[in-house]
């Protein structure tokens, strides 16, 4: 089998299961939620059932009771006889819907008489109750109205208010019922729903906190990856650069003596300063790569930050650099002399950048971590930023690329983090920023 082949327990796999396994539980909170709000809606329309046929059951059983006697009194024996069954309130009204007589008390008082309006509906649930209505009998006789000689209406006949049900005929009917079963009905189904919610948010939570940690599993297995590659690359730059070392300060040696013999003017010299100069530039890139090998610890002490900015930039082209140090602090914990050379390497860079403009560099505490920016006045970061610190990985023709990437290992060794952007007013900036030192030293 192919060692490229991808077993289960390989990092891709049990990548996938976990996604597999969020998706399931999202997967199973929506379906909680959906299955617990249709059961709460179910429920409710169940107990709206139960409520109307309730009532209506009671308003079947009253009405013939009314035939013959429809006043208070009657209507509160009926209101007795039948509150075990529910009845909490009943009514008869009148022509206009105006209340004849009534027993018990009405939830919604000023509405009894908006029942008259639509009599025989499907009922409505007025508060804790359900309220029904009896049909209201139909009158289609016409009345006579007043006649011209009277000084009324001319004579004839006119529709006109309805004088009211005709004998025998139950009169409108009003009763408010409280279900018996309904709101059981209702306090259990609002129980599954708030259970139902509350274990879709419980495992929402689980999913969250899971997806952070896979998360979190991913940088940390990414890192993990980039700190081998960078320590095999380490030690392979450090046998490279040790075995390069010892026959460059030879061939070096020769060649400055080679050029302090032979005459200025020959063409013979300049080809010597030549070799001279590129066996400094070999001597340089050996000693960048020992450096690269070599980042792995550092000494942190209290130190003047600012003493720090200041050496740095008093190394290079000072003339050109601004150096504020209005907001440092008095002292912090760093490694001096390995900060000095991330410092050196922002600075150079940013004077290479801007061969003729200023650069400028600040020292302040910011959210409570010491703050070096770095800017310049050039074209801004080319490229992908996120690939400026990674080994060799540069846009100079004679850069080797390694020097980013000795800076943010030993900003890390601090604690720290370096970033880079380009500038909105033009230019890149570059960003070190420290914590305090975790032994508590300032």
């Amino acid at each position: 089998m192919s060692s490229s082949a991808v077993t289960p327990g390989e990092p891709g796999s049990r990548r996938t299961a976990l996604y597999a396994l969020l998706a399931l539980i999202v997967g199973v909170a929506i379906a909680l939620v959906v299955q617990s709000t249709l059961a709460y809606r179910r429920a409710q329309e169940v107990e709206g059932l139960l409520g109307r046929a309730q009532a209506e059951a009671l308003l079947r059983a009253i009405t013939p009771s009314l035939r013959h006697r429809d006043d208070g009194a009657a209507l509160a024996g009926l209101l007795d006889e039948h509150r075990g069954a529910g009845l909490r309130y009943l009514a008869v009204l009148g022509p206009r819907g105006v209340v004849r007589a009534e027993a018990g008390v009405s939830l919604q008082p000023a509405t009894v008489a908006s029942a008259f309006a639509v009599p025989g509906g499907p009922g409505r649930r007025i508060g804790g109750r359900w309220r029904v209505s009896t049909p209201l009998p139909p009158h289609p006789r016409p009345y006579l109205v007043g006649d011209g000689a009277s000084g009324g209406r001319p004579p004839g006949i006119r529709p006109g208010p309805p004088p009211g049900p005709p004998p025998g005929a139950p009169p409108p009917l009003v009763i408010e019922v409280e279900p018996s079963i309904g709101p059981a009905l209702r306090r259990e189904a609002t129980r599954t729903l708030l259970v139902g919610l509350a274990s879709a948010l419980v495992l929402l939570g689980v999913a969250i906190v899971l997806a952070r940690w896979v998360r979190h599993r991913e940088r940390l297995e990414a890192r993990i990856a980039h700190d081998r590659r960078l320590a095999a690359l380490g030690e392979m730059s450090a046998v490279l650069a040790h075995e390069i070392r010892n026959p460059l300060a030879s061939l070096k040696g020769h060649a400055q003596l080679l050029v302090e013999n032979l005459p200025s003017e020959s063409r013979d010299h300049g080809k010597a300063v030549r070799v001279v100069d590129e066996a400094v530039r070999l001597e340089r890139l050996t000693n960048d790569l020992l450096e690269f090998a070599r980042t792995g610890r550092i000494a942190r002490a209290p130190c003047d930050p600012r003493a720090v900015l200041t050496s740095a930039a008093a190394a290079l082209d000072h003339a050109r650099i601004t150096v504020t140090t209005d907001g440092a602090p008095a002292t912090w914990s760093l490694d001096a002399g390995r900060m000095t050379q991330v410092l050196s390497n922002l600075l150079g860079n940013a004077l290479e950048a801007t061969p003729s403009a200023p650069v400028t560099a600040t020292v302040t505490v910011e959210a409570g971590r010491l703050t070096y920016r770095v800017r310049d006045r050039g074209p801004g970061l080319p490229g992908d930023v996120a690939r400026l610190f990674e080994p060799f990985h540069t846009s100079r023709v004679k850069g080797v690329g390694l020097g980013l990437t000795v800076a943010r290992r030993l900003v890390e060794l601090h604690g720290g983090t370096i970033e880079g952007r380009s500038h909105p007013d033009g230019g890149a900036e570059l960003t070190v920023s420290i914590p305090p030192d975790r032994s508590g030293a300032a």
